[in-house]
């Protein structure tokens, strides 16, 4: 089981993270620090509360969950699709964002691929380091889910 102070932990921290990568790429692709930061900011918002929601999603998912000597583990295949699902939707996200910006089409393109192999790096070894991390984590012989605050 985890807590949701975990996940909320969990997902602000990334998103701060995220947030830095996609100001820096859209800074260097823009050249501007006005749209980079309006860029940066919407996606830190939106992307916040669709990966909150998403990471409740994943805790209810039972595919790449194994079971070791009485105790519920993640796969590392689990936690590839959960990552590349993730960098997808973040991608498309991404994209709209810069667009809705710049209104340049190779801008959103190039800026959403950017972010999205580097945040798919980043976010690969995250959830491997967050695997390891069992503050938040209660009784793991038990299904992985969400306990109440």
């Amino acid at each position: 089981m985890f807590t949701k102070k975990r996940l909320i932990v969990k997902t602000i921290i990334w998103r701060i993270l995220a947030f830095a990568i996609t100001l820096i790429i859209a800074l260097i692709e823009t050249g501007s620090f006005q749209d980079s930061s309006l860029i940066s900011i919407i996606d830190f918002i939106s992307k916040s509360f669709i990966l909150y929601f998403y990471e409740l999603y994943w805790l209810r998912v039972k595919y790449g969950i194994i079971e070791e000597n009485g105790e519920k583990i993640r796969t590392k295949k689990r936690v590839f699709v959960k990552t590349a699902i993730w960098r997808i939707l973040a991608m498309i996200l991404t994209a709209l964002t810069v667009f809705a910006i710049t209104r340049d089409f190779k801008e959103a393109i190039s800026i959403s691929i950017y972010t999205m192999i580097a945040k798919t790096i980043f976010l690969f070894i995250y959830e491997f380091v967050w695997h390891r991390i069992k503050w938040g984590e209660i009784n793991q012989k038990e299904d992985v889910e969400i306990e109440e605050f």
